[in-house]
């Protein structure tokens, strides 16, 4: 009988389908026997294939790994035209922006659920939300609007101008509990929205499992805040030009009434 010629590949599958059965608690002569080789042939092949086998193990690694922050960096860019669009098609109203920076940060974060607040210089207002269980939307709408206070870290990011991240907010002394019973969440993080250093709002996403976010899931949280900031000074900018406008629209109008009767002053008042 013909001894049977394998190909390269094949030797490395060989060897790669004994490693599992070896680390799945099998003995050398079981895992020869079910591959269909002689222990011989198998430590003849490691000699010969083994660190290929190692390589190309670490290299298909590498590339799932590759793959992946692909797939994520495809989601960050994806994400933020998406809200860029939005608020190029809403100059006079920031409430679409906010809800799709809202859903978008609970996607790209790999979050539960995400809240967005409003800061008047006073008063912290909700403005919008995504995925937040009704429980913990009633729990939120008895809090805000809210004075500046460490019971949320919507709240503590604009006191404190800078991220807040809570591993477990039940570990938080603290944290609101009622906010916390309803929405039920563990691991949070929060961006405060900042306008030439002055805080006008604040990001938050959470997790209902202790998961704390990474580096990149907060930078990302960033990102979004300095779009909302750009919403926010479109809006504020398209009002002021529109009221200047009137404005001049109203002056246009007394002036020619003025020149069309200038020996009356009655038309003027």
């Amino acid at each position: 009988m013909p001894r049977k010629v394998f190909t390269p590949a094949q030797i490395v599958n060989k060897l790669r389908q004994i490693e599992r059965l070896l680390a799945s608690g099998k003995t050398v002569m079981l895992a020869c026997k079910q591959t269909g080789i002689t222990e011989q042939v198998y430590r003849r092949w490691r000699r010969q294939y083994g660190g290929l086998a190692k390589r190309l193990m670490d290299l298909g690694q590498a590339l799932k790994a590759r793959n992946r922050d692909l797939t994520e960096l495809l989601e960050q860019q994806t994400a933020t035209a998406e809200i860029l669009r939005v608020i190029s098609s809403s100059p006079t109203d920031m409430q679409p922006v906010f809800d799709a920076i809202a859903d978008n940060a609970v996607r790209v974060c790999d979050a539960t659920y995400s809240v967005i607040g409003r800061y008047d210089g006073e008063l912290l207002h909700l403005v919008a939300h995504a995925h937040v269980r009704a429980e913990g939307v009633q729990a939120m709408l008895q809090l805000f609007p809210m004075r500046l206070s460490r019971a949320t870290t919507s709240s503590r990011a604009i006191l404190e101008r800078a991220v807040v991240n809570v591993p477990d907010v039940l570990e938080d002394p603290d944290y609101a509990r009622p906010v916390a019973l309803g929405i039920q969440n563990r691991s949070t993080v929060a961006v405060p929205i900042l306008r030439d250093g002055d805080p006008i709002g604040s990001i938050s996403v959470g997790r209902l499992e202790v998961r704390p976010f990474t580096g990149k899931q907060i930078a990302l949280l960033k990102a979004f805040a300095d779009q909302a900031v750009i919403a926010i000074e479109n809006v504020r900018l398209f009002n002021e030009t529109k009221e200047a406008l009137e404005q001049q629209t109203v002056i246009s109008e007394i002036l020619r009434v003025i020149s069309n009767s200038p020996t009356d002053v009655q038309p003027v008042f």
